[in-house]
C-alpha cells in the first residue's frame, strides 16, 4: 500500500478558511454616510477628566523634550561643546534632581 503525499498548503489556502471564519453576518458600518461634523462631535462627547489629565500629562512632557532640544542645539552650535562636553554638563545639571 502506499501513501500519497498530499503538496503542502500555500499561504492563501491556510489563511482565507481563517478570514472566513472571522467575517460576520452583519453588514458592514457605513461610515462614510455620517457627516464628519457629527462623527468627530460624538467623539467628542466622550472625554472625560481623566481623559483631559492624562493628555495634559504627555503633552507637558513633549514640550519638555522640546525644551531640551532647544538646550542641545544651544550646547552645540552657540557654546561649541562637544557630545562629551555635553553630555558631562547635562549629568552634572541632572545631579540635583536625582538627589531630590
Amino acid at each position: 500500500m502506499t501513501v500519497t503525499e498530499e503538496p503542502p498548503l500555500s499561504h492563501h489556502e491556510e489563511v482565507l478558511p481563517l478570514v472566513q471564519s472571522l467575517e460576520l453576518d452583519r453588514p458592514a458600518q457605513q461610515h462614510h454616510k455620517v457627516p464628519l461634523l457629527r462623527r468627530i462631535r460624538s467623539q467628542l462627547r466622550k472625554i472625560t477628566p481623566e481623559l483631559v489629565a492624562i493628555a495634559l500629562v504627555y503633552f507637558v512632557q513633549g514640550i519638555l523634550s522640546l525644551s531640551s532640544l532647544a538646550t542641545t542645539f544651544f550646547e552645540k552650535d552657540g557654546l561649541h561643546m562637544e557630545p562629551t562636553q555635553m553630555a558631562i554638563a547635562d549629568t552634572v545639571s541632572g545631579l540635583p534632581w536625582a538627589v531630590k
